[in-house]
C-alpha cells in the first residue's frame, strides 16, 4: 500500500498542474494576501471549475520530526489513506468521496495533500503556512494541530483568506474571543469533553461510589492553560470540590514534585491534559509512588496515542479519555479505515487521535466538490454549510450544524476506559459498549 502511495504520489505531480484557481484566493496562480493586495480582489475573483486530470491541492502541517514526530506521522499516514480512499474507486467503504475516483463534481479532480512539517513550533508552521498557500497553492489548510497552532496559523489563513480547519479543542478558537472569518472546527471544543467527565462521575455517584473531590494537573501551554479554565469553572457548576490544580512545562524531565502532590491531596478523581511524553512520565512516576485515584481521566492528548499504549502496556488499564471518537462506534466507514490503516502505518490500529484530523481532510475535499470550484469565498460558504451525509463519516455526529463562529454544534463525544487493554466506551448511556470501573484499585493492589 505504501509503494501504492509513492507511485499516486509521483503520477500526480506529472499530471496537469494545479489550477489556476488552486491559488486559494481565486485569483489565479499563488495567492497575494488580502492586506497586499488591497483591492478586494480575493473576494471579487471567480475560479473556474476543476477539468478532468486537475490536482487540488490541500496543506497539511504536522510535526514529523522533533518530540512529537511519531504520532505527527501515524495522523499524517492516516491522512493520506483518506485522500488515496478519495482519489481512488472504493465502492466497498462506505464513505463520503469514496465510491468515484476523485471529486465527481469537478471532473474527477484529485486532491493531493501537500505535507510540511511545524517540528512542533508555531514559529515554523506560521512559515510553513504561508509558504503552503503562496508557494504551493493550497486552497485550504489543516492537520494535526494543537489550539496553540492553531491560533498562529490563523494569523495567516485569515491575511491570505483560505480556510483554516482545525481539531484544536480550545473554547477561544469559536466563542467569538477572536475575529475569525477563516477559521473552521467541525469537532468539539473543550466545554464539551469536560461536561462529557462531569457527567461521568455524577454516574458514578449514582451508582453508589463516593466521588466528591477532583484535582487538575495540565500542561502550560494552550491546549493546558485552555483546559483549566473550564475544569475548574464546570467544577463548580456540578459540586465537585477541587483539592489541586497544578500546572507544568510540557516535555519536562520529571514530575515527582506533582505526583507527591497529587498523592497527598489524593483527590476521588484526577483530570489530566497532556502530551504524549508527559503523561507517559506521569503514569511510571504514579507508579513509583504507588498511587492511583479511583477515577483517572485523560484529556485525549497523549491518552489516544498509539506510544501511551506502547510504552506503558497494562498500565493502562482503568485509563479513562474523553473523545470525539472511538474504535467500537459502530458505522461501516469505521470498521472499514480500522482495517485498512495497518497496511499504511506498519500494524499500528487506527486511533482517536487520527479520527478527528483524517475527518477535516474529508470535509475539506467534500465542500470543495459541494462547491464545484477551489474559489475561496464558495469553499468557506460550502465550509459553513455542509450539505454531506453523516452515515458516511467516520465521526459519532449524527448531523453537521455551523453557528456564526464556524463551530460545529451538533457534534457529539464520546468517553472511553481501558479495559482488557484496549478503550471501550462507557458514557454515554446511548453510546456504551461497557460499563465503566470505577473504583481503580492503587498499583500495589493490581
Amino acid at each position: 500500500m505504501k509503494f501504492k502511495r509513492v507511485i499516486s504520489g509521483l503520477l500526480a505531480a506529472a499530471m496537469v498542474i494545479s489550477l489556476a484557481a488552486c491559488g486559494g484566493s481565486g485569483s489565479g496562480g499563488s495567492a497575494a494576501p488580502a492586506a497586499e493586495a488591497g483591492t478586494g480582489a480575493a473576494a471579487e475573483a471567480e475560479a473556474a471549475p476543476a477539468a478532468s486530470g486537475d490536482v487540488i491541492k490541500i496543506g497539511w502541517l504536522a510535526p514529523l520530526t522533533g518530540t512529537s514526530a511519531e504520532n505527527g506521522q501515524q495522523v499524517t499516514w492516516a491522512a493520506e489513506m483518506i485522500v488515496d480512499i478519495i482519489n481512488e474507486e472504493h465502492g466497498d467503504i462506505n464513505m463520503l468521496l469514496a465510491a468515484d475516483a476523485g471529486l465527481p463534481n469537478l471532473g474527477g479532480a484529485k486532491i493531493q495533500l501537500v505535507e510540511a512539517d511545524t517540528k512542533g513550533d508555531t514559529t515554523v508552521a506560521t512559515s510553513e503556512a504561508k509558504r503552503l498557500i503562496s508557494e504551493e497553492g493550497c486552497v485550504a489548510i489543516t492537520g494535526q494541530l494543537t489550539s496553540g497552532m492553531s491560533k498562529a496559523i490563523s494569523v495567516i489563513t485569515e491575511q491570505y483568506e483560505v480556510p483554516l480547519v482545525t481539531a484544536g479543542s480550545a473554547v477561544t478558537l469559536t466563542d467569538g474571543t477572536e475575529d475569525y472569518d477563516w477559521l473552521f472546527r467541525y469537532n468539539l471544543t473543550d466545554a464539551t469533553y469536560i461536561d462529557d467527565s462531569y457527567k461521568l462521575m455524577d454516574e458514578a455517584n449514582a451508582a453508589g461510589h463516593e466521588i466528591k473531590t477532583v484535582a487538575f494537573l495540565s500542561e502550560d501551554s494552550e491546549f493546558g492553560a485552555n483546559i483549566v479554565t473550564v475544569e475548574v469553572d464546570k467544577a463548580a457548576e456540578y459540586g465537585y470540590e477541587v483539592v489541586e490544580n497544578m500546572t507544568y512545562a510540557a516535555n519536562s524531565t520529571s514530575l515527582s514534585s506533582e505526583v507527591i502532590k497529587l498523592k497527598d491531596a489524593n483527590p476521588d478523581c484526577l483530570m489530566v491534559a497532556g502530551y504524549a511524553t508527559d503523561v507517559i512520565l506521569l503514569m511510571k512516576t504514579m507508579k513509583d509512588q504507588d498511587w492511583f485515584p479511583k477515577m483517572l481521566i485523560g484529556q485525549r492528548g497523549g491518552f489516544v496515542t498509539d506510544d501511551f499504549f506502547s510504552a506503558l502496556g497494562a498500565d493502562t488499564e482503568y485509563v479513562y479519555s474523553t473523545g470525539g471518537w472511538a474504535p467500537d462506534i459502530e458505522k461501516d466507514c469505521i470498521a472499514s479505515l480500522q482495517e485498512l490503516y495497518p497496511s499504511y502505518s506498519n500494524g499500528i490500529a487506527f486511533n482517536e487521535g487520527m479520527s478527528k484530523d483524517c475527518a477535516d481532510v474529508l470535509l475539506i475535499a467534500a465542500c470543495i466538490n459541494q462547491a464545484g470550484t477551489t474559489d475561496s469565498a464558495a469553499l468557506a460558504e460550502a465550509l459553513k454549510n455542509p450539505d454531506v451525509d453523516c452515515a458516511q463519516i467516520f465521526m459519532p455526529w449524527e448531523s453537521i450544524s455551523m453557528d456564526e463562529n464556524n463551530q460545529n454544534t451538533a457534534a457529539t463525544g464520546v468517553v472511553t476506559q481501558v479495559q482488557n487493554g484496549s478503550y471501550v466506551t462507557v458514557y454515554p448511556e446511548n453510546a456504551k459498549n461497557a460499563d465503566a470501573v470505577f473504583e481503580a484499585p492503587t498499583w500495589s493492589a493490581r
